[in-house]
Formats: structure tokens, sequence, C-alpha cells
């Protein structure tokens, strides 16, 4: 049997990397994708293949998987690459000529956005989440007047998303409702989760990342998550963590099986909607 050609090797690898985006296995996703662009990268550009959009769309979601796994600097990096493909060709272009791709356009402005706002640049934050809500009807909403479409839908719950985060963000900025303590807090693994490290054993648990993430890129943004936020690192958390190592260990199982369904059901879907990895709106690729 003759070994599959290079671009459908490429694809497959894609494919593979889009359902580990799915599952949540970041690091399989990252190596699936970086195989597929080493793939396409060294195809001729007389292959018939169309390179820079599939190039584009990998870095998109590849964008997204290193933002879960707070490597916010590669991930802005790898949205620059995507966005440098994408924006000659256009929203409204793309869409007409590669409907499974657009989506992409907007996971690497959104992704982006989300990981300037990890390394706490807020005004580049600002200024990108901004970009990527305009992505969409530049020149004003579709006429109400009309039947929306399944798509005219989803770009409005992404505008929405957008804006969301644009006054999230300037609420921080102003020190609202007095937790402007939170605007000079460490992200990422500078401020740990303290019970969760208690109860897994380990800073470095898969399930201590996502939690980690949570905060970062979901409770930040809601005003209840940052008094959560605010009073879990006033010292409670650190107290409780120490109770449980200290006096409670019978309980650290049940506590874990309980961790693994909130992390594994409710935290993933909310990343789910935070870093966008298109699982749900593009399909396979092509």
């Amino acid at each position: 049997m003759n070994a599959p050609s290079k671009p459908i090797q490429a694809i497959t690898k894609r494919n593979r990397g889009t359902e580990a985006f799915g599952a949540g296995n970041w690091a399989e996703c990252i190596s699936c994708l970086e195989s597929a662009i080493a793939i396409v990268e060294e195809l001729p550009s007389e292959s018939g293949f169309d390179k820079p959009i599939f190039l584009a769309g990998c870095r998109a979601e590849l964008a997204g998987a290193y933002g879960h796994l707070g490597r916010y600097e590669e991930s802005v990096a790898a949205a620059d690459s995507a966005l440098q493909l994408f924006r000659p060709i256009g929203y409204k272009k793309l869409l007409a000529l590669y409907p499974n791709e657009a989506a992409y356009y907007f996971a690497a402005a959104f992704n982006r956005a989300q990981s300037l706002y990890g390394l706490h640049k807020l005004d580049e934050a600002q200024n990108a989440f901004v970009e990527a809500q305009q992505l969409f009807y530049p020149d004003g909403p579709p006429d109400l007047d009309r039947e929306l479409t399944d798509h005219d839908r989803q770009i409005m719950r992404w505008r929405k998303l957008c804006y969301e985060r644009v006054e999230a963000i300037e609420n921080e900025k102003r020190g609202a409702n007095n937790e402007s303590s939170l605007l000079h807090s460490p992200r990422g693994q500078e401020q740990g989760c303290f019970i969760a490290t208690a109860v897994y054993g380990s800073n470095e648990a898969p399930e201590v990342a996502m939690l980690r993430h949570y905060r970062d890129d979901y409770l930040r943004y809601k005003v209840r998550g940052r008094i959560f936020i605010r009073l879990y690192y006033s010292g409670l958390g650190k107290c409780l963590a120490g109770v449980i190592s200290n006096h409670f260990e019978f309980i650290i199982p049940s506590l874990r099986k309980a961790l693994d369904r909130f992390v594994h059901g409710h935290i993933h879907r909310c990343l789910d909607r935070c870093r966008i990895g298109l699982t749900n709106h593009c399909g396979g690729h092509r």
C-alpha cells in the first residue's frame, strides 16, 4: 500500500490536533499541529495545496492551545503569524472562498487578545479584542428585518464575547468595585492554586493548570469571580490548603473526585468559550 501523500498526512495531523483541542489534550494538540505545519512548509509552492490558508488555520488553533498552557508569548506569536496570512484576504472573501477556515480568522484575533491579557498587557489586549470584534460587519450589523442565519447568530455571540472582554478590562484598569489590587496580581504559575495543589500533590498537575487558566481566562472577567479571587488570595486559600494537608488528608481522595468532575465538566466548557479552537464551528479540515 502506498504511503499517503504529504497533503493528506498534513490534513490528518491537523484533524487529530483539532480533536485533541476539543478533548483538552493541549500537548497532543500542539504536537499534531506543529507536525502538520512542518509537513506543509516543505511542500513546493506549485503543489496545488493552498499553503497560506492551511498554515493560518493551524497557527490560529495553535495560539489557543499555547494559551491554555500559559505559554502566552508563543500564543501571541502564533496568532500574529496567522493574522499576517488572513488579513490580506479579509473575512468576507475568506468566508466566500474557504468557509471551513473563515472562523479561524476570528480565532487568531481572539486568542491573541486573550494571551495579551495573560501577559498583563491590558491596553494591547483591549485593542486586540476591539479588532477581533470588528472583523465582522465592519459597516454595521446585518439587516434585522431579514431572517438571521446560524452564521449571523454565531458572529453576534462572538461580538458579544469581545464586548464583554473590552468592558471587563476597562473595569479592571479603573480598579472597579475597589478591586484594583487584582490589576497588579500575578498570573499563571506565579500565584498558585493552593487547595488544588494540596489535593493533586503537585503544582504541575494538568488539573491545577486548568484551574489556573479558569482563574485567568474566565473568573477575572466576572465581577463575582474577581471578588472570589481577592478573597481566596487574602489568605483563605492557603489556610484551607494547610488544614486539609495537615489535618484532613483522609478527605483528599473525595476532594480529588469532586475537582475532577468540576475541571473536566464546568471548567472545560467555560474555557472552550474563552479560548477558541473552533472545533464546534468548522467541522473537519479538507
